[in-house]
């Protein structure tokens, strides 16, 4: 930035959400903001910050674990072969979902079955909007189908979203 004799015109910063980054006394975004002298809007990476966000609600649900994986996951990744994908229910057969959703229900397979009509750039993204679409209790354009369950880890918060509406 000095090089380039911009300091004075940097008014944010972008960035993943590791401890190198944010730690509060040595981490990367602190360390740029001493040095420029200024505090800066900070932009943390949606895909991160939703790690974070879905990482907590895990934490919650499931407890701690200090294993790269989710041991839950894998006992349903180990029993897919023997899960018959004809007899499923949708979220909507629980009183208690139905009534969580009713407000946003029609307005979240509006926006789900606009983004499956277009290209996704990525498979789990399509997965995804399916599995939100077959769990509204609707059916989405190419059929109900549930696709194995795929990699899983604590730094993937979308296989985490992804298994979590498959169980």
């Amino acid at each position: 930035l000095e090089d380039w004799g911009i300091t004075s015109r940097v008014r944010a910063m972008c960035f993943d959400t590791t401890s190198s980054n944010t730690g509060r006394l040595a981490g990367a975004c602190v360390l740029l903001e001493q040095k420029l002298g200024s505090e800066l809007l900070s932009l943390a990476c949606r895909h991160h910050v939703m790690e974070l966000i879905i990482g907590a609600v895990f934490q919650v649900c499931l407890g701690a674990t200090s294993s790269p994986e989710v041991p839950l996951f894998r006992r349903f990744q180990q029993f897919w072969e023997f899960v018959d994908q004809d007899k499923y229910e949708t979220g909507m057969v629980d009183d208690s979902v139905s009534r969580s959703v009713q407000d946003i229900r029609d307005s979240v397979l509006e926006f789900a079955n606009t983004y499956l009509a277009e290209s996704q750039p990525r498979d789990d993204y399509r997965e995804f909007l399916e599995l939100v679409v077959i769990f509204l209790g609707s059916v989405p354009a190419r059929g109900v189908r549930f696709m194995a369950p795929g990699a899983m880890h604590h730094a993937r918060w979308l296989s985490k979203v992804i298994y979590s509406l498959k169980i």
